[in-house]
């Protein structure tokens, strides 16, 4: 996370016609205006060249978390969730502190480009896939974060721990994020990544149902909302479960789960 430049300018397509400027140089009037008047009109240039440097810095935003991402799955992740019931808490709270540190400052070096949806005023009506990809990732790994203490809230058995109410308060972060309305966007679209947004929407139903389980959506007065969220949960698995028995399988048991 500490290395220079995260986010170098892209580099330019040469193969792309109107975005190689050198192409221009040392050649005559004549020559110049018989190139510009067979390349595309400026305002599609513009389009591709916003395209392309949204599209490169998205690549680095993913390459720059994934040093993080690996330090979590290490700090959290290398034993089964039981484990986390046995781990030290102040420990645990310690490296989330500074797991919390390390995606804010990755977020304050994002691109203008990609960086909209960070943006507590954004308006979700101009949201695109490319800004959305970036807050995706780092959404996802913060749920990873949060998710352990969740659990030791649920298999508390009445434990009183001098960091209750700090675990309490992680323990609703996550609930606060799988409600965030920008993970609503794009179930429906096939790429690359949709069995993974298949299986975080699973994994975002889970804690709700668990949060509802242990009280906390109650006393965060969230039950409504949650309900509203587990719904368009369970459309999007069973949007895809056609293609996939593991989807299919999710829901039903998503479904066992809130009955």
């Amino acid at each position: 996370m500490d290395y220079p430049y995260q986010f170098p300018s892209p580099p330019t397509p040469k193969s792309v016609d109107g975005l190689d400027d050198s192409q221009y140089h040392g050649t005559s009037a004549s020559s110049a205006a018989t190139i510009l008047s067979s390349c595309p009109p400026l305002t599609e240039i513009q389009d591709f060249k916003e395209l392309h440097e949204s599209s490169w810095f998205n690549y680095l935003s993913e390459i720059s978390l994934s040093r993080l991402s690996n330090s979590v799955d290490q700090a959290f992740y290398m034993t089964p969730p039981a484990s986390w019931t046995s781990m030290n808490l102040l420990d645990m709270i310690t490296m989330t502190c500074s797991f919390e540190e390390q995606i804010e400052r990755w977020q304050q070096t994002l691109p203008h480009p990609i960086a909209s949806c960070f943006d507590k005023s954004l308006d979700l009506s101009t949201v695109s896939e490319l800004q959305l990809a970036p807050w995706l990732r780092s959404a996802n790994i913060k749920m990873r974060i949060y998710r352990p203490f969740l659990y030791c809230l649920a298999h508390r058995r009445d434990k009183c721990w001098p960091v209750d109410d700090a675990v309490r308060q992680l323990a609703q972060k996550t609930v606060l994020l799988c409600l965030d309305p920008l993970f609503n966007f794009g179930l429906r679209h096939r790429d690359a990544g949709t069995w993974f947004r298949c299986r975080e929407t699973a994994c975002r139903a889970l804690i709700l149902i668990c949060a509802g389980k242990v009280g906390l959506l109650r006393k965060m007065d969230l039950e409504r909302h949650a309900q509203e969220t587990l719904k368009v949960c369970l459309a999007h698995l069973r949007y895809w479960e056609t293609e996939a028995d593991d989807i299919r399988l999710a829901r039903q048991a998503l479904e066992k789960a809130i009955a």
